[in-house]
């Protein structure tokens, strides 16, 4: 449902300013943040208007990327990789604390600002994710079933003007 919701942002190039993407299917979360960059940073000359933060981080970090404005463009995209903050195994009162923070920050994210969270595994009882959860929006990638796979390649080979047959989907 979720994903239903992001392309139609995407296609309607009304994006967003939170957003959480977690899941083990690498290859659709690289897909969705790069259209995601398309149109945040299709008017940025300069290149300082993303920025990513990648690795264990702190709340205070992400909130200070965000509070800086972009540079000669509308908006800026902060992208914020694997940072633990939604794993549980992180968790504990004083981080939780900290995290906290970043819980407040969430609900007032200035509108110039996409931040993206991309995650592998999230913890779905901390109090961040239900932050994102109510204002901004989950994204969950998870593997590709072979149907879906089968759907995919039609639509890309047909994209190019080819077609694939059935025989040859399950080779694939």
């Amino acid at each position: 449902m979720s994903i239903d919701k992001l392309k139609l942002e995407i296609k309607n190039e009304s994006l967003g300013k939170l957003y959480l993407f977690y899941g083990e299917e690498e290859y659709l979360k690289k897909f969705y943040l790069g259209k995601i960059e398309e149109i945040i940073l299709r008017d940025d000359r300069t290149g300082l208007n993303k920025v990513v933060i990648e690795g264990k981080t702190e709340a205070s970090k992400i909130v200070e990327a965000c509070e800086t404005m972009p540079f000669f463009a509308e908006r800026k995209l902060v992208v914020v990789k694997k940072s633990e903050l939604f794993n549980s195994k992180r968790s504990n009162s004083s981080k939780e604390n900290k995290n906290d923070e970043l819980v407040e920050y969430l609900q007032n994210i200035p509108d110039y600002i996409c931040l993206v969270f991309y995650e592998e595994d999230i913890d779905k009882r901390l109090k961040i994710v239900g932050a994102v959860k109510k204002y901004g929006l989950m994204v969950e990638f998870p593997f590709q079933k072979p149907h879906e796979l089968v759907k995919w390649a039609v639509k890309v080979f047909g994209s190019y003007g080819k077609t694939i047959d059935v025989s040859t989907h399950h080779t694939l």
